[in-house]
């Protein structure tokens, strides 16, 4: 399948073009405050950019093959920036865990942060998963010291499970991590209870 477009209030999440690659290593790939958070952190101009292209791939290559990928978030009216400005990337991209569907990611450049686009993004992302999509889960991890990485999780619907050693962290020096995830049967129950009439998907 092609990737959809999806809106929110205030952002549009859209299929990935090549011309992303510039903004993506030079206002998330090239914030050394953003990749601090991330599980790369390239040096370089060229390898921030090289990891903006790779970046690109890996959220738009499993679309048709697996049905979900991710999305790069633009702004869709001119309070937020000017229209059409890309804001950072969210979405889906390969599981590392057996039965747990793909997992989240996301990041947003720096001068976005603290104004809930990233919780909107990632709770508009998990809800096509789930509502449109039609798939049956989803994972995500954060580093332990983002607290506000594991608020937007939970304000997206994933629960805490435990810590686990993701992306190498324990190897390189970062220890274990929150791992939060969200199962289709967990996904029904919350929207019957936010719902009225419930859904069914």
């Amino acid at each position: 399948m092609q990737a959809p477009t999806l809106e929110t209030d205030r952002l549009v999440l859209r299929p990935f073009v090549d011309a992303d690659a510039g903004p993506l290593a030079r206002d998330i790939f090239g914030d050394p405050d953003v990749t601090a958070n991330l599980p790369e952190d390239p040096k370089s101009e060229a390898d921030q950019l090289d990891y903006a292209r790779k970046t690109i791939r890996t959220y738009s290559d499993p679309w048709e093959a697996s049905g979900w990928g991710g999305w790069a978030i633009v702004s869709r009216v001119g309070s937020v920036a000017p229209e059409g400005t890309l804001l950072g990337f969210c979405g889906f991209e390969a599981p590392q865990i057996d039965d747990e569907g793909p997992e989240l990611g996301y990041a947003i450049a720096q001068p976005y942060w603290g104004k809930g686009f990233v919780s909107e993004a990632a709770a508009r992302s998990v809800d096509w998963l789930f509502a449109e999509g039609g798939h049956d889960a989803c994972h995500a991890c954060h580093a332990p010291w983002n607290a506000t990485s594991g608020r937007i999780l939970r304000k997206a619907g994933l629960i805490y499970r435990r810590e686990i050693d993701l992306w190498n962290s324990v190897e390189r020096g970062i220890g274990l991590l929150p791992f939060y995830s969200l199962h289709r049967d967990e996904y029904l129950a919350r929207e019957s209870r936010l719902s009225p009439g419930g859904k069914s998907f």
